[in-house]
């Protein structure tokens, strides 16, 4: 198992954060699929992957929703009946670039609802790779019967954490998903909910340029983790042409916790941490697969948010991630405080924690890891 002989040269641009742009999209392809109470149960594939439990009341027309023209995709519930989920899907993101910092998602539905029936938001959630991987949105308000425009998220919600890395928007199987109930319990009384529009809104700041500052780093000394892991200690030191150290999963299966520690740091004690990055040298294959966490940890806590970044199969080559940049301090979720000191570097004592998911659910997966770096930039005061 060959790995890089060398490391990729870092990239240079100011810690200055730019002001928050947006890209904006509207579903252009759509996916009513199947319910069971089992979401592994439904297997990956190109046309559905997603259900609801419970969702019973299937969509027509769901096509409706590519355009706002008071045409609806439609979905009749009875009494206590749930809708399956409305997935819309397509949207055109091209323009969010890959090394984008993610500063909140929003989602925008027009919709109404007809009937008798009481009908309620129940899901507003955003997924892809078959896996539901955000937050649910929807607040379990009454829908009302006059066609409007409902808003999920905002520019400072990224829906959990997990959904903090643009190439989750990126691909076709990624959608949004959408759910109703009918809450007349005991009483079959007929309810409509009509879907005229969806579109969502990624804001995003640019990368920062790190001209100006400090770049401090260093390869973990040391690698240890329990059976999960087979030899966990390859992983420790500069990118070699070693072995890596390896984990092998079943389908829905996770790892156990990759601890690297022993950084080795040198910061002036007055200086002020910019922003923090993992780099980890390694390799994916097998079925679908992606880092389920990336912590930092001082003293037995969490250090800021940590990272849910998704992970494509890289074949046979080891390649290079990146996780975090100079402007990225890992703000725990809704606070801008900046808890990383140079002390806890110089300690000796701060550690990096890896594990990772298989998401498919069937068919194997592998990792390996051949080496994890910390990377620190500050200046002072």
């Amino acid at each position: 198992m060959v790995a890089p002989a060398r490391e990729r040269p870092a990239v240079h641009r100011s810690a200055h954060r730019l002001p928050t742009r947006s890209v904006s999209a509207t579903a252009s392809s759509l996916e009513v699929v199947a319910c069971t109470d089992n979401l592994a149960a439904n297997p990956a594939s190109a046309d559905g992957g997603y259900t609801r439990s419970g969702g019973t009341a299937s969509w027509t027309n769901a096509t409706s929703i590519y355009t706002s023209n008071n045409t609806y995709a439609t979905c009749v519930l009875g009494g206590d009946e749930k809708s399956k989920f409305l997935r819309a899907g397509g949207f055109a993101l091209g323009a969010l670039p890959d090394d984008a910092i993610i500063r909140g998602v929003e989602v925008r539905i027009r919709r109404y609802a007809a009937g008798d029936g009481p009908i309620q938001e129940a899901a507003v959630q955003l997924a892809r790779e078959h896996v539901v991987n955000s937050t649910n949105r929807a607040t379990n308000a009454a829908v009302g019967q006059t066609p409007a425009v409902a808003t999920y998220g905002s520019a400072t919600d990224t829906w959990g954490e997990q959904m903090a890395t643009p190439a989750l928007y990126k691909p076709a199987n990624f959608g949004v998903l959408i759910g109703y109930d009918n809450t007349a319990f005991g009483v079959d009384v007929e309810g409509y909910v009509l879907v005229d529009h969806v579109e969502l809104t990624v804001y995003f700041d640019e990368a920062p340029d790190c001209a100006g500052l400090t770049e401090s780093s260093s390869w973990a000394g040391n690698a240890s983790a329990n059976s999960t892991w087979t030899n966990p200690s390859y992983a420790a030191g500069a990118p070699t042409n070693n072995d890596s150290a390896v984990a092998e999963l079943g389908g829905a299966g996770f790892t156990e916790y990759l601890v690297l520690s022993d950084f080795s740091f040198s910061i002036p004690e007055t200086d002020v941490i910019r922003g923090v990055q993992v780099t980890i040298v390694h390799r994916m294959t097998g079925a679908v697969t992606r880092w389920h966490y990336i912590t930092i940890r001082y003293n037995n806590a969490d250090v800021g948010r940590p990272k849910y970044p998704f992970i494509a199969e890289t074949g046979s080559s080891f390649v290079y991630g990146e996780y975090g940049n100079c402007a990225d301090f890992w703000p725990p979720p809704g606070s801008q405080t900046n808890q990383f000191t140079p002390e806890m570097f110089n300690s000796g004592e701060i550690i990096v924690g890896i594990r990772f998911e298989n998401n498919a659910p069937s068919g194997s997966a592998t990792a390996e890891i051949n080496a994890v770096k910390l990377t620190v930039w500050h200046e002072a005061p």
